[in-house]
């Protein structure tokens, strides 16, 4: 891989200062979410321009191959759906433990979003733009490094492991534990992504689904 173009090196910089750094804390508590919000929209708008051939070459493939495309994504989802059962069980043993469920903070911070913002923002920005987001740089940009360089195995792993401990907020044993509720889709959403040529489009499709029905499901009750 070519050293990242200056466009991409900013794309890395904001989002790991403001998401992984919590840089956003810098700032008022009161604007927080409305930065985070528009943090994602500018980061989306930033990464579709920088890897907009990448995105364009690999989206002709899946008009090319419309039903293979529908059947890699069926078993994604598939592949995905176990991998979070499986993770899920861990976890809620691991909780039981550790003496019982507890939401982690990363849910809490998300619920207090949703009751402060309407569901037309909502959606767009945290149910489609924001996995966008996590996809261009946890896959189209870390998994393909980390492939690279060390192998499809620990590329899978790394980008995996280190996509679920973004979710965390502390190192506290119950947010360590929480861990397990992300780490199954995001070995799935990098695996799906190196075994189809580092086509973003799959990975970025299931993770979308995910957000987006969960939001759908907690709007509609």
């Amino acid at each position: 891989m070519a050293l990242p173009k200056k466009e991409t090196l900013v794309f890395l910089f904001f989002y790991t200062f403001i998401f992984l750094l919590n840089g956003y804390q810098l700032l008022p508590r009161a604007v927080w979410g409305p930065f985070q919000l528009a943090a994602y929209v500018l980061l989306a708008l930033l990464g579709l321009y920088v890897w907009r051939r990448e995105l364009a070459d690999k989206l002709g493939w899946i008009v090319q191959h419309k039903w293979k495309s529908c059947l890699i994504l069926l078993l994604g989802y598939a592949l995905a759906i176990c991998c979070d059962g499986v993770f899920s069980l861990i976890l809620a043993y691991l909780q039981e433990l550790a003496g019982g469920t507890i939401a982690m903070t990363n849910e809490g911070n998300i619920g207090k979003i949703l009751q402060l913002y309407p569901a037309w923002m909502i959606i767009p920005i945290v149910g489609i733009l924001g996995p966008m987001v996590e996809e261009l740089f946890y896959r189209q940009f870390l998994a393909s490094y980390l492939e690279d360089r060390f192998g499809r195995v620990v590329a899978i792993g790394l980008s995996g492991l280190l996509f679920a401990a973004s979710h965390l907020h502390s190192w506290e044993l119950r947010e360590v534990i929480g861990l397990l509720g992300y780490l199954g889709s995001g070995l799935v959403y990098s695996g799906l992504f190196l075994k189809t040529n580092r086509n973003i489009y799959f990975s970025s499709i299931l993770h979308i689904f995910g957000n987006s029905s969960l939001l759908l499901i907690y709007y509609l009750q």
